[in-house]
């Protein structure tokens, strides 16, 4: 199994944020997910990096060891970000690929 590895993509995506601090939201999410995913070294999107474009989070993961992610943890950390950042308009969608070939996707709608 060397060589294999999996990857997993996490998209938060705000549609809706007239009169909203969405730099804000974005960062808030951004802290979430450094600490929620920490072990597995997330490689994110920095927040206000991008100008006009604060509005999205991406994030990758990946595994190395020939491991494959389970697909509810990834789901269960995702989605559970504090109620403080979750706006009428939040979409997430994961995208898992494993190295064993198996592949995952999910998309999530948030409404308060």
């Amino acid at each position: 199994m060397a060589g294999k590895m999996s990857l997993c993509i996490i998209k938060y995506t705000y549609t809706r944020y007239v009169g909203v601090d969405i730099e804000k939201y974005t960062r808030g999410i951004y802290e979430y997910v450094k600490e929620a995913f920490g072990e597995l070294q997330p490689q994110m999107s920095e927040p206000g990096t991008i100008p006009d474009m604060p509005d999205y989070l991406d994030v990758v993961l990946i595994k190395k060891d020939g491991s494959n992610f389970l697909e509810m943890d990834i789901v269960r950390r995702a989605i559970n970000i504090p109620r403080d950042f979750q706006m009428e308009g939040l979409v997430l969608e994961i995208n898992i690929t494993n190295c064993d070939g198996t592949k995952y996707q999910k998309k999530h709608h948030y409404h308060p």
